[in-house]
């Protein structure tokens, strides 16, 4: 077993005024379980990793994985595998080499060198690849010696920080899919740094997104996507970007972008004072409508060929909807959004934090 648990972690720089890169991380990765950390730069994703693999000090709180705290035990300790961002290669050594090269600084046996170096190759299909240097591969292929040399070692716990941030588009997406299932085969527990949500969600059993060094929500990728616990995580996490917007109450179950005829109706919170109010551009909708009864005007038509981008100016605020296939809509025309299929998230304006219909 691998279970990491993480409690109350927190790391501090020296320095008189110096602010916590990580405060407060509490949360348990169950055995061969993938989380994603997820956040902007410098939120303490990479932080927090580093702490995980013994790269970085705690300065307060306890790590441990299967029930034995590590805070102080050396990285090599740890029975775990690194895998870096820019693949961190020895250019002068073989893919064979670069592969063997953490076995051999364990001293094992040539045989099962051989061996785990040879798996490993043919899980990634490196084979035809071991005697030639890392100067001759593509990116993509680099990446999959780095991996092959961390799978090789059959840690119990795989670190990955952003590593497929330096491949392109297209490459990025296929290696994805198979890290999946090189997951799903080796049966390790992982955790993988990435800024991309959508890394996050295909690749993860649950995420954990933070801001600011801390923790805004640890949950599965449903939970996260539908039932975001802070303005955060509901800005942060979709594509389009969520419309968030500060509304006032106009009547039983309604609210209003102030300044503006637009009313969202069949809010389920109850509340006197003003509400960030949430809404997905894919479940919102949009259509012409009269100068005298439109909520506001097309600024931005953008066809993206299985969908079309519209953004309506509202007043000032610029709400997004996504419909399907082209739309028919041209700039400055005055227009309707319509909402009525769109689930209401609703905030406090003050703490962000998610509102539900008791609050």
């Amino acid at each position: 077993m691998a279970e990491i648990k993480l409690t109350n972690v927190g790391k501090k720089y020296p320095g008189k005024n110096a602010d916590y890169a990580v405060q407060g991380i509490s949360y348990t990765v169950l055995d061969k379980q993938f989380v994603s950390l997820l956040g902007p730069s410098g939120c303490g994703k990479s932080t927090t990793l580093n702490m995980i693999a013994g790269l970085e000090s705690v300065t307060e709180g306890t790590i441990e994985i299967d029930g034995v705290r590590v805070e102080s035990l050396e990285p090599h300790k740890r029975d775990l595998a690194f895998v870096f961002q820019d693949y961190a290669l020895y250019p002068h050594l073989s893919v064979y080499d670069n592969i063997a090269f953490g076995l051999r600084m364990r001293k094992m046996p040539k045989k099962e060198i051989d061996a785990r170096v040879k798996e490993s190759a043919e899980k990634l299909e490196l084979l035809p690849l071991l005697a030639k240097k890392p100067r001759a591969l593509s990116g993509g292929q680099r990446q999959r010696v780095a991996l092959a040399r961390a799978i090789a070692r059959r840690p119990g716990v795989l670190l990955f920080d952003e590593p497929l941030s330096n491949l392109d588009a297209l490459l990025r997406e296929k290696t994805r899919s198979e890290l999946r299932i090189l997951h799903n085969d080796i049966g390790a527990t992982s955790i993988y740094v990435t800024h991309d949500q959508e890394e996050a969600m295909s690749l993860s059993d649950k995420i954990a997104v933070m801001s600011r060094g801390h923790l805004e929500q640890y949950g599965s990728p449903d939970e996260i996507y539908n039932t975001p616990a802070t303005e955060f995580v509901a800005g942060f996490v979709g594509k389009p970007r969520m419309n968030l917007f500060t509304a006032v109450p106009a009547g039983p179950g309604a609210f209003t972008l102030e300044g503006s005829p637009f009313v969202v109706d069949g809010v389920s919170v109850r509340s006197d004072q003003p509400v960030r109010i949430g809404l997905r551009p894919s479940e919102c909708g949009v259509r012409p409508a009269g100068s005298d009864d439109a909520d506001g005007t097309v600024v931005v038509v953008e066809p993206l060929g299985s969908h079309t981008d519209v953004i309506v100016d509202i007043a000032g605020y610029h709400f997004v909807v996504r419909v399907t296939g082209f739309a028919d809509l041209q700039v400055g025309q005055p227009v309707r959004v319509v909402t009525a299929g769109a689930v209401r998230h609703v905030f406090d304006a003050t703490t962000g934090l998610r509102l539900n219909a008791d609050d």
